[in-house]
């Protein structure tokens, strides 16, 4: 989406000031962005950098400290996840848990409930914003170029993405906009260029040897 685009666009997911202490640690502070629709957001930092805290918070599992989360113009801010993904926002695990005595199938209609009457009606949840939790993590090279597929058929169809993933080479190239945190604070926000020259994130991440044209 080019600049101006974003200034006429409402964005589908607003995160404003969003804090979450744990005593007096904390995972995320005062952490702001942006999820404007048809969208794919990277977010990415070092390990510990609080990104999984900020999925949690977002999708309901956590509740934010301070701040607020918007979801298609809705306050959503410490709402049952279940609430949260009948609006459409749903999310992965980094530890994927199924029901070990259902097959693939019978596990997908039984999540297709949150929206569907009966197992005829549908066989997923309708999202409209899919949030990623390293789902690359273990891939081989054929794998990653298959998931990177994946991810831009979805925004082709119309779904909005945030994807959490530390391989930088799979995820800044299908990415519009990249969300950097580090120490629980977001450090830069920009395209995949704009982030991979920034002094700050290549000091925090990245390093000297990642080239995002590569």
């Amino acid at each position: 989406m080019t600049a101006e685009a974003y200034k006429t666009q409402k964005p589908l997911l607003e995160v404003r000031g969003l804090t979450m202490k744990f005593g007096s640690l904390a995972a995320n502070e005062d952490i702001g962005f942006d999820v404007f629709p048809g969208d794919i957001v990277g977010l990415i930092g070092p390990n510990g950098a609080g990104k999984t805290t900020c999925f949690n918070c977002v999708t309901g599992f956590l509740h934010p400290t301070a701040g607020s989360v918007r979801f298609s113009g809705t306050d959503i801010t410490g709402w049952a996840p279940y609430d949260i993904a009948r609006l459409g926002l749903v999310r992965t695990f980094q530890i994927v848990h199924t029901f070990r005595d259902m097959t693939v199938l019978e596990n997908v209609v039984t999540s297709a409930f949150l929206r569907a009457g009966n197992s005829k009606d549908a066989l997923a949840t309708a999202p409209r914003l899919i949030m990623l939790d390293e789902t690359m993590a273990g891939l081989n090279q054929t794998e990653i170029r298959e998931a990177m597929d994946l991810c831009l058929r979805l925004k082709k169809d119309g779904l909005t993405l945030v994807v959490v993933e530390h391989i930088m080479e799979a995820l800044m190239p299908i990415s519009d906009r990249v969300v950097v945190l580090d120490s629980g604070r977001k450090i830069m926000e920009g395209t995949p260029e704009e982030v991979a020259s920034d002094e700050r994130v290549i000091k925090a991440y990245l390093g000297d040897t990642y080239n995002v044209a590569g």
